[in-house]
């Protein structure tokens, strides 16, 4: 017969979250030291934009460096609290990626002119952010918003389109002196570009 087991019991001093995590940045050549500090400042609970300049020039020296250390759910809890108070919305995801002013925004579609290279509108609109005194946005960043922009203006664009179609056939229908369905039209400009 077998000797009967015990189940052995570990009461462990630790708090139950696991090890430590580190957030360690990298460093790259799309972003500016000040693009780091304000996304560092504006993402880290008590981190100002001036340790985040500091840790940027750590980031560029080091080739990383870790700006937060703890337990993830320390992180996530202390993160999303100070974006509540900042916001004053009950949001549970933090927003990481840094967002750009409504100014560089506007540059973008000021800026964009379809017969430059993206290249080229994205050098504009650093030289509007530097006169702005805002930090550069990456190339990558604003490729994207550049590429956006120009789809919502296509799709607006076929959207005016459509509706210039409907309301032709139903100006030759009324014309032709045949029943013209008005809430049948306004559906359709509802409808269009959907």
């Amino acid at each position: 017969m077998a000797p009967a087991t015990k189940e052995r019991i570990d009461r462990g001093t630790g708090t139950g979250l696991g090890a430590p995590w580190n957030v360690i940045v990298l460093n790259d050549h799309h972003n500016t030291f000040q693009g780091v500090a304000s996304a560092l400042a504006s993402t880290l609970p008590e981190v100002s934009y001036d340790q985040g300049l500091r840790f940027a020039d750590r980031i560029h020296s080091n080739g990383r460096a870790i700006v937060w250390s703890g337990h993830l759910t320390v992180f996530r809890d202390r993160i999303a609290t100070e974006w509540r108070r900042a916001r004053g919305d009950a949001a549970r995801m933090v927003e990481i990626a840094p967002r750009y002013d409504p100014r560089i925004l506007e540059a973008v579609r000021a800026l964009d002119d379809r017969a430059e290279s993206i290249a080229e509108i994205s050098r504009r609109v650093g030289v509007a952010a530097a006169q702005l005194g805002l930090p550069k946005p990456s190339y990558v960043h604003l490729r994207r918003r550049i590429v956006a922009h120009r789809e919502e203006e296509d799709a607006e664009r076929a959207r005016r389109d459509e509706i210039r179609e409907i309301l032709y056939d139903a100006y030759y229908d009324f014309m032709r002196s045949r029943v013209v369905d008005a809430y049948d039209i306004a559906d359709r400009i509802r409808e269009a570009g959907r």
